[in-house]
């Protein structure tokens, strides 16, 4: 049965080598459609459930997102944290830099959130971020917690010129900006007037709904086969 399928609950070390492709059998797809069931739902606990189940099956990146996904959720920040070690998936990376953001782990949260060929200390010119818009956001916000607002201000510029209705990342530039001793009001008309523009709009909109046209599945659940964020500027 559904329930008592694939072995225990995940256990030891999170595994990273592919045993058979995910929803390979008819366990795994069952497993995946109640795991997307309690996801949309709201069923934290019982996510987690069956994404262990589906570990269990079909240990690999993917199902150990999963878990992590669910544990997240579930308000498991250390927990889903620990699940995420290793992982190469940029949608896991994302992750890891929000349960250690959760954490206050600001150094961590901006390693998980640099692509490997970053290189150096990241410049908004030059690095590369994983989850586009999302990500840029989130690193300014790690910046800000590392009383950096200089950097922070250039990285919600990016997030804005990846993706202008980000609108929290206009918000809190504009405060920093403001805040400055002698702030310029010709910057932040000029950000604005640039990045708030309806061909910008339009595309960014029209990227984010083919993303999630037929045949993809819903981005609030995480589970979608594309990588989150691609469609928004994302390495």
């Amino acid at each position: 049965g559904l329930i008592s399928a694939g072995g225990g609950a995940h256990r030891g070390l999170p595994v990273r080598l592919m045993v058979r492709p995910l929803e390979s059998s008819p366990f795994a797809r069952e497993a995946r459609a109640a795991f997307e069931y309690s996801i949309s739902n709201f069923l934290w606990k019982q996510a987690v459930f069956y994404a262990e189940r589906l570990v269990a099956e079909c240990p690999c990146d993917e199902t150990t997102y999963l878990v992590a996904l669910a544990y997240f959720h579930n308000q498991e920040h250390q927990r889903s944290r620990w699940h995420l070690q290793g992982n190469r998936l940029h949608e896991a990376r994302y992750l890891l830099a929000q349960c250690c953001f959760a954490l206050q782990l600001w150094e961590e949260a901006e390693d998980a959130l640099l692509a490997p060929s970053s290189g150096m200390y990241p410049s908004a010119s030059s690095a590369e971020v994983v989850n586009g818009a999302s990500g840029w956001y989130l690193l300014a916000q790690v910046k800000e917690k590392q009383a950096n607002p200089a950097q922070a201000v250039e990285y919600y510029a990016k997030c804005l010129e990846l993706c202008p209705f980000m609108w929290e990342a206009y918000d809190r530039w504009s405060w920093l900006i403001l805040g400055t001793p002698s702030p310029s009001r010709s910057s932040t008309s000029g950000m604005a007037s640039s990045t708030f523009t309806d061909d910008k709009f339009a595309q960014s909109f029209a990227n984010l709904l083919g993303a999630s046209g037929p045949g993809a599945s819903p981005a609030a659940n995480g589970t979608q086969q594309q990588r989150p964020g691609a469609e928004l500027g994302a390495p």
